[in-house]
């Protein structure tokens, strides 16, 4: 006797193709409901991804390779700036939409710096 007082059985039913986004991601931005709660961002707004966790530096002589974990389809623009006490940021290049789950941008204006800071930011 599977059902019975005591002993209930509780089924959750949704609609085919959504099980993935209902119990999982909930706003289909390609992360985890929870790796987005364990690193500040918002599981019900796609375009509050946990970026700054999955992004890397790397420098090869004179350039910067600017690496992240994205989502296919958004867009994204790079962002520097020399002093962190600046206001003001300057793009990298242009915007970069993301093809796949790997984006990246690089920086070959790096020769004489001491110190550069990067943002990602998500456009749409």
């Amino acid at each position: 006797m599977l059902a019975a007082v005591g002993n209930e059985l509780t089924y959750t039913i949704v609609p085919e193709g959504t099980g993935r986004r209902i119990s999982l991601d909930r706003d289909s931005d390609g992360f985890f409901d929870r790796d987005e709660l364990d690193f500040p961002s918002d599981p019900a707004n796609p375009a509050s991804i946990p970026l700054h966790t999955y992004a890397t530096l790397s420098i090869n002589s004179n350039l910067a390779t600017i690496a992240w974990n994205s989502v296919s389809g958004k867009t994204y623009q790079v962002q520097f700036n020399n002093r962190l006490g600046m206001q003001a940021w300057s793009n990298l290049q242009s915007s970069i939409i993301a093809s796949n789950a790997a984006a990246s941008a690089t920086d070959n204006t790096i020769s004489n710096l001491l110190q550069r800071y990067y943002r990602i930011q998500i456009l749409r």
